[in-house]
C-alpha cells in the first residue's frame, strides 16, 4: 500500500540517552500507529548520539496521540521531550521511499579501505554496480575519513546495507569510530553524472572510483564474518 504523504506527521524527539538506538526508538512509538520513517541522529564524525531523533507516523491522529504521551514521559533514564518537527513532511524518506531507492552512502569509511573492499562487503545485500570514495573535506583533521558512494542493481539493496551497516564497526581500522550510513535520492534524467550528486556537505572531489561488473563482487564470509554492532 502506498503512503499518503498528505497525512505524515513528523515528530521531534530530544534529550534520548546515548544506548537509544533505531531499534529502540521505533519499538518505544509503533504502538501509536504506523511509523512511515525513524531515526536517531548521530555525529558525522565520532557516530555518538546526538540525543535527538525524527519519527515520522503515516496518520497525524497516531503522531499527536504519541506526542501527547511521549513528551516528558522516562524513556531509558532520560525524561524525553516529543514535539512536532518543523521539517516538512514533504522531505521526509519514508520506509517505502528508502526501499525503492537503489544508492547508498556510507560516512566514516577509513583510509585504508579501498573500493575493492567495500563492494566486496557490501556485496551480500545486492549486486554492487559502482563504488566511489572521497575524502570527506570535513572529517576531524586528525582522524581523516573517506564517505563512500555505492551503487546497486536492484531496489531494497541500499535499504539492506544501511540497515545492516548503520553504527557498526565492521573493519579493524574503524577503531572505534562506526559506519554511518543512509540511501541516496536517485539523480533525475537532467543531471547525469553532476559534480555534486547529491553529496553530503562539504564532501570533496572523487579520490576513487570503481565501476563494478555485475555479479563480480561476491560476499566472503571468511573474510567478513561479521559485524561488530555498537552496545
Amino acid at each position: 500500500m502506498t503512503t499518503d504523504r498528505g497525512g505524515l506527521a513528523n515528530l521531534l524527539v530530544t534529550n534520548l540517552a546515548p544506548r537509544v538506538d533505531d531499534t529502540a526508538l521505533r519499538m518505544a512509538f509503533e504502538r501509536f500507529g504506523t511509523i512511515a520513517s525513524s531515526k536517531v541522529m548521530y555525529d558525522n564524525h565520532t557516530g555518538e548520539s546526538t540525543g535527538t531523533a525524527f519519527v515520522c507516523f503515516a496518520a497525524q491522529a497516531e503522531a499527536e496521540e504519541a506526542r501527547c504521551q511521549m513528551h516528558r514521559s522516562e524513556f531509558r533514564g532520560r525524561k524525553i521531550c516529543v514535539r512536532r518537527a518543523k521539517t516538512p513532511t514533504s522531505s521526509v524518506l519514508t520506509d517505502e521511499d528508502r526501499f525503492r531507492l537503489r544508492k547508498g552512502f556510507v560516512r566514516n569509511v577509513p583510509l585504508d579501505v579501498t573500493a575493492e573492499t567495500l563492494a566486496e562487503c557490501v556485496s551480500r545485500y545486492g549486486t554492487v554496480l559502482r563504488v566511489q570514495l572521497r575524502k570527506d573535506s570535513i572529517a576531524n583533521a586528525a582522524d581523516p575519513r573517506q564517505i563512500a558512494f555505492i551503487t546497486f542493481a536492484e531496489g531494497g539493496a541500499a535499504m539492506a546495507m544501511c540497515n545492516a551497516l548503520h553504527h557498526t564497526l565492521p573493519f579493524r581500522s574503524c577503531f572505534g569510530v562506526p559506519l554511518l550510513c543512509n540511501v541516496r535520492q536517485e539523480e533525475t534524467p537532467s543531471e547525469g553524472h553532476s559534480s555534486s550528486e547529491d553529496l553530503p556537505m562539504g564532501t570533496a572531489a572523487p579520490s576513487s572510483v570503481v565501476m563494478v561488473q555485475a555479479g563480480r563482487y561476491r560476499h566472503d564470509p571468511y573474510r567478513f564474518p561479521f559485524l561488530t554492532y555498537l552496545q
